[in-house]
């Protein structure tokens, strides 16, 4: 017996985390997709509608499908909103 996933948050807003993002959408959790820039937040949830809508014109997903899928994910710069049953972790690393 597991722990039961409710709620998913994803820590890193590039690339990955949009990816794994709406992996966990489409999968039907809700999901928080967090980085510490909101502008990378911002772009972040331009970035998954835009990827999402592909999907539609390519006959992948319905247009009701994806709707549903983009308002299971919110962004936040906000570190509190990492409290979920799941945290993935998807920061960058930056070597200096």
């Amino acid at each position: 017996m597991g722990i039961e996933i409710k709620t998913v948050a994803v820590a890193g807003a590039g690339t990955m985390g949009q990816g794994i993002a709406i992996s966990c959408a489409w999968a039907g959790y809700p999901v928080c997709l967090y980085d510490v820039n909101k502008q990378i937040c911002e772009r972040a949830l331009t970035l998954v509608e835009q990827h999402l809508n592909h999907l539609v014109e390519r006959g992948k997903i319905s247009a009701p499908a994806s709707a549903e899928i983009l308002k299971r994910i919110t962004v936040s710069t906000d570190p509190a909103t990492l409290k979920a049953d799941l945290v993935i972790e998807a920061i960058a690393e930056k070597w200096t």
